[in-house]
């Protein structure tokens, strides 16, 4: 409207120019030539604003009144139908409020009763001319008699507000944009909800009385929460958590009429959002106009008193008693300012908080007279995603509804978000620049406008095409109440603390907010926050802690600030260095030195100086259009270089959620970051690990098939058998040996030769042959039995291997085997578990550094028990090397006796007060020798009996048959050559499925069986408590990994009984014979049309063919075809029969591998059961002080063991040795309470630094000697331990039979948690 002057301008009629009066004829039509088609800028306006709805309206409004421009009021509005009529523009000015300094009301709305206004003659208009005819007035003299002109109006003139003359000039001809059907309805249900409120209460006391939960029962809540929090005392805790919860039961039975019907409406419009947008703007039209008045009353009342208190201070006499008063009702007035202050947010925050109280007590809400939950959720979620602001954190009692905010955001629809938060001084400007920053809706007044943290979705559109910028789409904006409030000054320091660590915490990126150039308040926050982050960091030595920053000064009027002010800044910067230095040095934190290594502040790019929005004074000041300008451009430059970051990963809406939740559980506690658990980073690691996990198996899968593949190439391609396998040749020659061979051929042409002609059955045939095969094998045993009587006995293998352990002590040696008689088998030992008394070793192989007789039977329990373990796993391994389908070699037997060796000097790296003497290795090592040789000889000898001999002679066997029939029933040649060549790939596909199926039999149990760790140990702890079995859950807890093993063998039993094996062998049968049959149909297609070639000849064809599908086949299984010297006549015949012949050994070996039943399969390479519990489990630590297994999955050399919840410690016979009570709190209880346990908690491994430990120490100083640990502590093991409570409360009896300790002592809480509450726990607990 500033463009265009003529669309302002005004003319004057040169008549009675002398006198500006009554009678003057003034016209606003502009003199515009009619042959103008030019479009004013104004008529563009006017129909933009026509197409705007009722909400951009008065946004519009709003801004044209703040900078002083003329708002729309009566213009010609057009329908869809080409009718018009003359529309008087009201809804977009009800949003406009006036300062009033001349009254009693500070403020008034435009349309309010209390907002007289001029009436002047319909025929004058307040507008004046500058020119009077063709003369160019003076402007002063012009506004003089404007002046004079209006006071003699109103010495004659009755004013009336604006509403009232609103609805005296409606008409037919003239309506209002409120004169429909939708304004009015929302209207009538706003007064109707007015009408209930003042019902209900005084308007002076609505927000007590009518949101009571938010404003009364929530302070008491955040009181409770915070002393629970920092409470160290077990039995304090339970009856705070007693509190809580009475507490939470009567915020859901607080609810008012007024609240219900407020939800009744926002469900009657959930689907009619125009209806709700109104029905919300008129509720708080109605809401403020009754506010004001009562408002001002009081803050004049409070006025005064300050005044009056100024009097007395300043005054001659000294009077305490009076000055005490003063301040008193001042404090008085300044509650009922705040109890007075009410809006329509404390709507929503009473519902919030209700519903908050209603989800942490799985209550249903339809029992409380409330809409269903999911119902009021999606209602809010939509509030939320149309960008209204919502509560983080209530102002007034610093709780967070964090249960229903995460119902709520789960229906906003917003993904990935980047936050942007904001930090300052109260009054400094902080909502007004994120509101012209995004064009948000924070409130804005001067004082302690915001109360809390509230925050605000505003959708993003980024032009970019990077990662980030696809995957954000929403900037999610957080303000704050300000710094340094003179309302909270008696709570000051914790509030602002508390607010600086959460709000700089949950954003991405962070505005310090600083109202001109001196920035020393704010200097003292940043060191909190620093402080704050590098105590975070010591939770995690991996957590990357480092925020940005931008520095925004206010009210900076100089150009050349930034210039001027860089001596200032570099000084800052310095003393910043300096103390994060400081606070570094104090947490042991050496590797960070710099400010900006935890908070990024680059000097050039993220500090800017900003004039005030206003430029003069109110109610006259205008907006300064470079503070807009400026603000727009400093947003871009924020978001561009938050976009463009390199390695950035934005959290989704719930993530950042629960990061505040974190944080703010956190600062509840007195020692904020001790008690700080970041479960968005444990929740990332989880996934992060189950994506490895998954990977690194794909690719051990993929490198094992290589191997096989490259092992039968580099077998079938080999000439000199004996590198590789010197007993296969051995075997070989024995089976092969041109004269055996050659009788064999002689006497089955002869026995043909002496048939041929006759018409023999079957039968006979095949008793004929059994007689040749018999007088063959009769020669060929006696020369097999001399190779396996020429083998290294297992147990010279062994003593060889001790030799090469134990070279340095052949001296112990000798004696433990002469003392053994040379490894002589252990009578009546079935297994090494819980043989200790059998292996000879006594104190005398122990060295004690304290001799104390109590303390020496302790310890050589401890170490009992740790071998038992040992000895545990050997028999594991045992087996599943005698369950291989192979031989146990002398490599497998080193292997296991390193192993065992190094599994010994395992439990010295925790040693307590001892040292193992060499004799105790010795012994140990002899005692598992005597007990494994004749174990592994026995299954050596039957494994060469039935199976590698035994399989070449089959082998040999069936083609010599096959060469029998055919020279005794006069075949055709092809038909020998097919069922020979058929022969042969069923022996070798047989042997190749067998060889492959470890592998993908593996594959198929990670694919059905949890495949990662805290997964099997949510289905362990769910089974167990299904299962309703004690023992099995004491199995458990004193075993996890051993009860693990034994789980995870029976499901993968049970899957593989069900059809894996069937399955698995079917694909792999299928793909190697596919493969098979199209080589031989490009052997057919080559020699089809060519000379028939020999059958050496094509036969190597076919293994070159062969080898591009990556099978081999050993060149040799070919020799008997390629001794013949007859020529294949027909190919095409050849191809068929053999392709007749793979179907039917396809469907034999397929029906082969049907009858294999997973209990009695031998693996031929290695059981894949034991190497899935392998991949599975991995870390086998578990908690020193509750027996709680290690939560990660593989092994992790370099970081700390942790366990995701911590059992009570009653679980493993725990008690209070003065009363004889269970224990019931846990290790992360312990460890922030002043509590101790013994030394054998790490088996007196305090005695080796210190020999005058008087045999406690306390929980919280656990690093000292377990260092490798990492225990996140808890005032509350409420909600970390759910499942265990469920556990003790439901097996107390049977804990107090096993361990002699009495159980009264359960608080009455723990016998409310349900089944579904504990399975709910651990799913909390263990997906983060």
């Amino acid at each position: 409207m500033c463009v265009h002057s003529e669309s302002r301008d005004i003319r004057v009629s040169e008549s009675d120019e002398n006198d500006f009066a009554v009678k003057h004829n003034i016209s606003c039509c502009p003199e515009i030539p009619q042959e103008n088609q030019d479009i004013s800028p104004l008529d563009i306006f006017t129909v933009v604003f026509q197409c705007c709805d009722p909400v951009l309206k008065q946004v519009i409004v709003q801004r044209l009144y703040l900078c002083k421009l003329a708002v729309p009021f009566l213009y010609r509005h057009w329908e869809a139908t080409e009718t018009q009529y003359q529309a008087l523009s009201v809804w977009p000015l009800r949003s406009l409020i006036i300062d009033n300094v001349q009254r009693n009301v500070n403020e008034y709305d435009i349309l309010g009763s209390e907002s007289d206004a001029l009436e002047l003659l319909s025929k004058v208009l307040a507008f004046g001319s500058t020119y009077k005819g063709a003369v160019e007035q003076n402007v002063v003299d012009m506004l003089l008699n404007v002046t004079k002109y209006i006071t003699k109006q109103l010495e004659t003139t009755h004013t009336k507000s604006f509403e009232k003359r609103f609805s005296d000039t409606q008409s037919t001809i003239i309506k209002t944009d409120e004169d429909n059907e939708v304004c009015q309805e929302s209207k009538l249900e706003a007064k109707t909800l007015i009408k209930q409120m003042k019902t209900e209460s005084e308007p002076n006391v609505w927000k007590q009385n009518l949101t009571p939960v938010q404003s009364k029962l929530s302070r008491q809540l955040g009181k409770l929460l915070k002393e629970r929090e920092r409470e160290r005392d077990f039995s304090k805790g339970i009856k705070l958590d007693e509190k809580i919860n009475l507490l939470r039961q009567t915020q859901m039975h607080s609810i008012t009429k007024t609240v219900k019907l407020f939800l009744d409406i926002l469900i009657k419009y959930e689907n009619y959002p125009l209806k709700l947008e109104y029905f919300l703007r008129w509720l708080n039209f109605d809401i403020q106009r009754e506010q004001r008045q009562i408002l001002s009353k009081l803050m004049h009342e409070h006025q005064n008193a300050w005044e009056k208190l100024k009097t007395l201070k300043t005054a001659k006499r000294w009077m305490e008693d009076e000055i005490k008063e003063q301040e008193t009702l001042i404090t008085e007035f300044e509650d009922k300012i705040d109890e007075a202050s009410f809006t329509v947010q404390n709507f929503f925050h009473e519902i919030g908080h209700i519903n908050d109280a209603i989800l942490e007590l799985k209550e249903d809400s339809t029992k409380l007279g409330l809409p269903m939950l999911k119902k009021m959720s999606d209602i809010f979620g939509c509030y939320v995603a149309d960008g209204h602001p919502f509560e983080l954190v209530d102002g007034d009692s610093f709780y967070m509804p964090y249960q229903w905010i995460k119902s709520v955001i789960k229906c906003t629809g917003a993904n990935y978000v980047m936050s942007v938060s904001v930090l300052g001084l109260q009054s400094s400007g902080k909502s007004t620049l994120l509101n012209t920053m995004f064009g948000s809706e924070f409130a804005v007044r001067t004082g302690r406008c915001t109360r809390g943290i509230n925050a605000q979705l505003i959708p993003l559109k980024s032009e970019h095409n990077d990662k980030n910028s696809s995957l954000v789409n929403y900037v999610l904006l957080i303000d704050t109440e300000g710094l340094r409030s003179p309302e909270l000054s008696h709570v000051q320091h914790e509030h602002d603390n508390e607010l600086a660590t959460v709000i700089t915490g949950v954003g991405d990126i962070t505005i310090l907010n600083i109202m001109g150039e001196n920035i020393s308040d704010i200097r003292d926050v940043l060191q909190v926050i620093v402080h704050a982050f590098l105590r975070l960091k010591m939770t995690n030595k991996k957590l990357d802690i480092k925020k940005s920053c931008a520095f925004i000064h206010h009210n900076v009027a100089d150009p050349f600030a930034s210039k001027r002010m860089t001596c200032g800044l570099i000084k800052l910067m310095q003393t910043l260095d300096e103390m994060t230095e400081d606070s570094a040095r104090s947490e042991g934190i050496l590797d960070i030195k710099r400010f900006s290594q935890v908070i990024e502040c680059d000097m050039k790019t993220q500090i800017w100086y900003l004039q005030n929005l206003l430029q003069g004074n109110p109610p006259m000041a205008r907006v300064n259009n470079e503070y807009s300008e400026n603000v727009v451009d400093i947003k871009f430059k924020i978001l561009d270089k938050s976009l463009k970051m390199k390695n950035k990963s934005f959290k989704s809406l719930n993530d950042v959620v629960e990061q505040a939740h974190n944080l703010w559980k956190g600062v509840l506690n007195e020692d904020f970051v001790f008690s700080f658990r970041n479960s968005i980073e444990i929740k990332a690691y989880m996934e992060m690990e189950y994506f490895v996990q998954a990977e690194l198996w794909k690719l051990e899968s993929f490198v094992r098939d290589k191997l096989i593949q490259i092992s039968q190439n580099s077998f079938a391609t080999c000439d000199k058998k004996k590198e590789i396998s010197k007993r296969s040749l051995e075997i070989l020659t024995v089976i092969f040996q041109e004269k055996q061979e050659e009788a064999l051929r002689q006497r089955s042409m002869i026995v043909a030769n002496d048939c041929k002609g006759q018409k023999l059955s079957n039968e006979t045939i095949d008793q004929l042959f059994t007689d040749i095969w018999g007088a063959f094998l009769n020669k060929v045993d006696t020369s097999v039995t001399g190779v396996i009587m020429s083998k290294k006995k297992m147990q010279d293998v062994f003593q060889t291997c001790l030799e090469n352990i134990f070279k340095q002590n052949h001296a112990l040696l000798k004696q433990a085997l002469e003392e053994t008689n040379f490894l002589t088998p252990l009578p009546n030992v079935k297994q090494l578990a819980k043989s200790f008394c059998e292996t000879g070793i006594n104190k005398t192989d122990i060295s004690f550094k304290v001799e104390v007789k109590e303390e020496m039977t302790d310890t050589m329990n401890t170490i009992i028990r740790r071998v038992d373990q040992i000895f545990e796993s050997v028999d594991t391994k045992i087996k599943e090397l005698c369950h291989i389908h192979d031989e146990v070699t002398e490599m497998s037997v080193n292997k296991l006796m390193w192993e065992l060796h190094y599994s010994i000097q395992d439990i010295l790296k925790t040693n307590s007060g001892y040292k193992f003497k060499k004799s105790f290795d010795v012994k140990l090592c002899v005692h598992v020798s005597r007990h494994a040789h004749p174990i592994f000889e026995i299954h050596n000898e039957k494994y060469s009996k039935t199976h590698a001999t035994a399989v070449l002679l089959e082998q040999y066997r069936v083609q010599q048959k096959i060469s029998f029939q055919y020279q005794l029933q006069c075949r055709k040649f092809e038909d020998f050559v097919a069922e020979l060549f058929s022969s042969i790939i069923e022996y070798f596909a047989e042997k190749w499925a067998l060889q492959t199926l470890p592998n993908k039999v593996t594959d198929e149990l990670l694919a059905l069986l949890p495949s990662v760790k805290n997964r099997v140990i949510i289905e362990i702890c769910k089974d167990l408590l299904r299962n309703d079995d004690f023992e099995n859950f004491i199995c458990y807890i004193e075993d996890p990994k051993k009860y693990a093993s034994i789980w995870i063998t029976e499901k993968a039993y049970q899957y593989l009984d069900g059809q894996v094996i069937v399955n698995t062998s079917s694909s792999l049968l299928t793909e190697l014979f596919r493969s098979v049959k199209k080589c031989v149909q490009e052997v057919q297609k080559e020699y089809e049309r060519k000379s028939p070639p020999s059958n050496e000849t094509w036969i190597e064809y076919f293994e070159h063919a062969l080898k591009s599908y990556n099978h081999a086949i050993p060149s040799e299984r070919f020799r008997r075809i390629k001794n013949e010297e007859t020529i294949i006549q027909n190919f095409e015949y050849l191809t068929t029969k053999i392709l007749e012949n793979m179907n039917i050994s396809e469907k034999r070996l397929a029906s082969k591998f049907k009858s294999l039943q997973s209990h009695s399969i031998k693996w031929p390479d290695f059981n894949p059961i034991s190497r899935v519990m392998k991949q599975i489990w991995g870390c086998q630590e578990q908690c020193p002080f509750c027996g709680e297994p290690c939560a990660k999955s593989r092994d992790h050399v370099g970081s700390t063991h942790y366990s995701l919840q911590h059992r009570p410690t009653c679980c493993t016979g725990s008690r209070n040795f003065s009363t004889n009570d269970a224990c019931l709190t846990s290790c992360e209880f312990h460890i922030q309470s002043d509590f101790k346990h013994s030394c054998r908690v790490f088996n007196n491994i305090c005695y080796v630094e210190n020999n005058e430990c008087d045999g406690e120490h306390l929980y919280s100083a656990y690093k000292t000697y377990l260092p490798d640990w990492d225990i996140a502590p808890t005032s509350n093991m409420y909600e970390s331990s759910k499942y265990w409570i469920w556990f003790v409360v439901k097996y107390k009896q049977q804990l107090k039979r096993k361990y002699g300790y009495g159980i009264d002592n359960i608080p009455s809480s723990w016998n409310n948690v349900t089944i579904s509450e504990a399975i709910e726990s651990l799913n909390k607990i263990f997906s983060a």
